[in-house]
């Protein structure tokens, strides 16, 4: 367990400090990090999941179905409750509370991953960057999506509702009940574009291939 531990957490601090260093130099230009980026999510990480997910016994692929769900509930989960913390407890409006809730259950596995998961799943790292990518991109951005469509177009529909209820620092999620109109016209136009752009993405596409 402790090596295990160790094997998780000293490459991280290795790493950490060493980005924060090299940002306090300045070795590298906001264009010279945006290339690193795109040079990770659209090529590097896309690459090591094809691989990793086609070098899985299709047989164990299959037993592993459970460990996709679980994530599935899990990253879902922690959207809704968030999204009630953000809506209930912390009253903040229905489209910050989306984004509050995007921002507490979209996991980092596409930079940390390699890192952090690497000593706690093994073999099966590139499946639990995959199934928590592909999830994020197909299920959370789609749902965070529609909430922020919902809530303009209620905003736009009541506008004197609308600030009232941010006068009362209450959300505007009730102007816009999934059997509304403006939720109907939502799921109609915003989700398809959503997941176009999502399955656009290599590391969303590449593992599904492999």
């Amino acid at each position: 367990m402790l090596s295990t531990t160790l094997t998780v957490i000293v490459p991280v601090l290795f790493v950490l400090p060493l980005g924060y260093f090299a940002w306090r130099a300045k070795a590298l230009d906001a264009e010279q990090v945006t290339r690193i980026n795109e040079l990770t999510l659209d090529f590097a990480l896309p690459a090591s999941l094809f691989v990793g997910i086609a070098s899985i016994p299709r047989t164990q692929l299959g037993q592993d179905a459970s460990f996709i769900v679980a994530v599935l509930f899990d990253l879902v989960g922690v959207y809704l409750i968030a999204l009630v913390i953000g809506t209930r407890i912390l009253r903040l409006p229905t489209s910050a509370a989306a984004l509050f809730a995007l921002g507490a259950s979209f996991p980092v596995v596409r930079f940390f991953g390699p890192v952090v998961l690497g000593g706690l799943f093994g073999a099966k790292l590139a499946l639990a960057i995959a199934s928590s990518a592909i999830i994020a991109n197909l299920v959370l951005v789609p749902m965070t999506v529609v909430v922020l469509e919902v809530a303009s177009r209620a905003r736009h529909s009541h506008p004197k509702a609308s600030q009232m209820a941010a006068a009362a620092g209450s959300s505007t999620v009730a102007f816009a009940l999934p059997g509304s109109e403006s939720a109907r016209a939502a799921m109609r136009t915003v989700v398809p574009q959503s997941l176009f752009q999502a399955a656009r993405q290599p590391y969303v596409w590449a593992p599904i291939i492999a």
